[in-house]
């Protein structure tokens, strides 16, 4: 059975795509706003333990993560660094990911503020 391009179909797949991006977004935003707004000593009494290094006694490759991105909020890169490699790429795709949202929520409220001007 070959499977037809059904005219509706992109249009679902598309909005199903930009809500799954409009909840990540806001996850990471969250992420990266966290130890801006909180605590430091809160968010890691907040924060759960790594589960593999609980119940495996090893580190996976997001630990020291959560101390990595504090350090990278306040600007310590040799830090961040230090308690995972791989922080400071994951951090600046959260931060280009995390202005692009934006800016996208800033030109859909300001194409819904034209539209309802210009019906008026």
């Amino acid at each position: 059975m070959i499977l037809q391009k059904q005219p509706g179909n992109l249009d679902e797949y598309k909005r199903s795509f930009i809500f799954t991006w409009y909840i990540l977004s806001t996850i990471i935003l969250l992420i990266i706003m966290a130890p801006y707004f909180v605590r430091q000593a809160t968010l890691l009494n907040i924060l759960p333990t790594c589960s593999s290094k609980v119940t495996l006694h090893k580190e996976c490759s997001l630990c020291g993560m959560t101390h990595a991105f504090i350090s990278l909020s306040k600007f310590d890169i040799n830090s961040a660094y230090e308690f995972n490699r791989g922080s400071i790429f994951l951090y600046s795709v959260f931060a280009i990911n995390g202005t692009c949202f934006i800016l996208y929520l800033i030109g859909r409220t300001k194409n819904i503020l034209i539209t309802i001007i210009t019906k008026e």
